[in-house]
């Protein structure tokens, strides 16, 4: 398949399932090499298929930087259009951000300060977000000013204001925002069908309190919460049981052995009631409005399946990009769908072993974030 043609191995990419990602057909997508970072490989496929390195720009100047060839990646995206600049900035960051901020004269402020960022640049980061508006320059705001709830407040509203949402606030003030010190007000509840909300668990007791709330603390109230311990070896389950403090609508369901994310996500979708399905992970706090978000969102496209982006947050409230910028992304483990339709097609989900994410919805804003580089934070 041509990069053009797989987008069933980028998908099980961006899911981290590489090994299901390659027996799909990654090794002979383009795109899909670069996002697995066998850039060799897909240098020697891009040059093969030039209607694929046209369309797919990024990981063409990516692949041919980081095999040494940047000087071809420079006339390549000299060819560019309408974004040369652009493509080559977001390109270049994760090699050599200093380089690409060289690159860089587009109008996106938010873009260069990131880049000033990466490239170590504090001090021009701050004075060009001086000048920046949008959702990103928000964030970037919110990270930088972390430690400073002063500064960092106004920066979370204006971000979350991109949707129309109440923006997280720490819970304790004296810390950051993170997925285990954050609030929001959520708008008044509603009401509709049922939804399963699933959530499998493994040595996540750090987060996983602040996780449990933010699904019974939902404005959305007719849900079941079907929680699934993957054979944790630390006190996972007992912190989950406490946080539920009793409500009805939590369900534990303790696995025997572990089986990895996909095959606790089975366990639960086979008591699953609800007419939707959500799922959300234990890492993850996400927004009060979320579900309710979501739903209104489904309904008024009339979508079978939804998912939208996050942020990803360490332990001291920054937020990290995949790569430099931008700071939000598409998240599949935001999914939610109709369960009847989709179980009927397509059946339950493939169960291969799979590291937990963090993430948040697209239309709608949550909040989630995880210890370490690798956190996530819904927007």
């Amino acid at each position: 398949m041509s990069g053009l043609m797989n987008p069933i191995a980028r998908l099980l990419i961006r899911q981290r399932r590489r090994s299901a990602a390659l027996a799909m057909g990654a090794l002979r997508d383009p795109v899909a090499l670069s996002r697995l970072e066998l850039h060799r490989l897909a240098a020697r496929a891009l040059d093969r298929d030039p209607a694929a390195a046209r369309a797919f720009p990024v990981e063409r100047i990516r692949s041919l930087t980081a095999t040494g060839r940047a000087g071809e990646a420079l006339d390549f995206a000299r060819t560019l259009a309408p974004r040369p600049e652009h493509d080559l900035a977001l390109a270049l960051s994760a090699f050599d951000p200093a380089l690409a901020l060289t690159k860089y004269a587009g109008p996106d402020a938010s873009l260069r300060a990131a880049l000033m960022l990466a490239a170590g640049c504090e001090d021009d980061a701050r004075r060009a977000l001086d000048t920046a508006s949008g959702p990103q320059a928000a964030f970037l705001r919110a990270s930088l000013d972390r430690h400073d709830p002063a500064r960092a407040g106004p920066a979370w509203r204006d971000g979350f204001s991109a949707w129309s949402l109440s923006p997280p606030e720490p819970v304790d003030p004296a810390l950051p925002v993170s997925v285990v010190n954050a609030r929001a007000d959520g708008s008044l509840a509603v009401d509709g069908p049922l939804i399963s909300v699933i959530m499998p668990s493994r040595n996540a007791s750090r987060w996983v309190a602040a996780a449990v709330r933010s699904v019974l603390d939902q404005s959305w109230r007719n849900l079941e919460f079907l929680f699934v311990d993957d054979a944790s070896t630390d006190d996972n389950a007992d912190r989950a049981l406490a946080a539920a403090d009793g409500d009805p609508r939590f369900t534990l369901i303790r696995q025997s052995a572990r089986g990895g994310a996909y095959t606790a996500r089975n366990a639960a979708l086979a008591r699953a009631k609800g007419h939707w399905v959500a799922v959300q992970d234990s890492d993850e706090w996400a927004h009060p409005d979320r579900l309710a978000r979501q739903v209104a969102e489904m309904r008024a496209r009339r979508l079978t399946a939804h998912s939208g982006r996050s942020l990803r947050v360490d332990a001291e409230g920054e937020i990290h990009a995949r790569g430099v910028w931008p700071l939000t992304r598409w998240a599949p483990s935001t999914l939610m769908f109709e369960r009847a339709p989709v179980m009927e097609r397509a059946g339950y989900f493939h169960q291969v072993l799979s590291a937990p994410t963090m993430n948040t919805g697209g239309g709608w804003c949550s909040c989630s974030a995880r210890a370490g580089p690798r956190s996530r934070a819904r927007p």
